[in-house]
């Protein structure tokens, strides 16, 4: 399910939404995420602070299995085909997670796409 919303009074704001869930094997998994999407400048509309939350469930049948990670970040569109994103993620490992997961670590990212 995904569910994405404009409100006509404040046409800069993008809510969405997206959940999931299902079954690998004997794994029944869950996933869901809310997406912010804002444009405040006039004067510099490729200019788009985001923040975006997800969860991902490994095992909806085992405890302590959740991922988690807050997004903070902004996209910058160069041109109508080019985006520049740029992001730090805080991510969280109910299983292990701190020090004990080497892939719980915080991070910054930036990235650049073209569309053709």
């Amino acid at each position: 399910m995904m569910y994405t919303y404009i409100p006509p009074q404040l046409p800069e704001l993008k809510l969405q939404v997206e959940y999931i869930e299902g079954t690998d094997n004997d794994f029944h998994r869950r996933t869901w995420y809310q997406y912010v999407l804002y444009r405040p400048f006039s004067w510099l509309p490729a200019f788009e602070p985001a923040y975006r939350y997800e969860e991902f469930t490994v095992d909806t049948d085992r405890p302590n299995s959740t991922l988690s990670r807050h997004t903070v970040g902004f996209n910058y569109y160069l041109h109508t085909n080019v985006k520049f994103t740029a992001n730090y993620e805080i991510r969280h490992d109910e299983n292990g997670g701190g020090n004990t997961n080497a892939n719980n670590n915080n991070f910054f990212t930036t990235q650049i796409q073209f569309r053709f």
